[in-house]
């Protein structure tokens, strides 16, 4: 099952199966092309980014295959609708703040892995921390700050390619 039902083309939503019976792999494929390997989390579960490539456009049948030695393979069909507009991921803070509050947790969950991720609040630059998808920090709301506060997120993901989201908080 992936993580999103929706992703923009180019990224790499994470996908989770949960097979019994020991498949010695599982792989995402898409009209007989790989687009992804995953991996065994524990007995029974496999995870996975699967990469959608840039010309996808629509819903896409895409298909989970666990192998076993001697066995026919089980295939899992599951859909994603390749979007262009769709966001890149979510960000996840507080709905609802006060001007002048400090240290307002913000945590960025991206559909591909990214290098580098940067956090724009009211005209100031904060630096993220993580790896891979998973990025947080902290944020101040600005003492002038009114009514509604842009979340704005810039990602440079791998491969040179920069990811934007953005996200609006109510000031009160």
């Amino acid at each position: 099952e992936p993580e999103v039902d929706r992703a923009p083309p180019g990224s790499a939503p994470q996908v989770v199966v949960k097979v019994k019976g020991g498949p010695e792999r599982v792989l995402v494929y898409r009209k007989g092309r790989l687009l992804g390997l995953l991996v065994r989390e524990k007995p029974g579960l496999w995870k996975g980014r699967v990469v959608l490539p840039r010309g996808l456009r629509g819903p896409q049948v895409l298909e989970a295959v666990a192998e076993r030695p001697g066995t026919e393979p089980v295939r899992y069909p599951f859909l994603i609708d390749v979007d262009p507009r769709a966001p890149w991921g979510l960000i996840q803070s507080p709905f609802l703040v006060r001007p002048g509050w400090q240290g307002i947790p913000v945590r960025v969950h991206l559909y591909a892995p990214a290098q580098a991720v940067e956090l724009e609040v009211g005209g100031r630059r904060y630096t993220l921390t993580g790896r891979g998808a998973d990025w947080q920090g902290a944020f101040d709301v600005p003492k002038t700050a009114r009514d509604r506060l842009a979340l704005r997120v810039r990602a440079r993901l791998f491969g040179g390619e920069e990811a934007r989201l953005e996200r609006v908080i109510l000031v009160r």
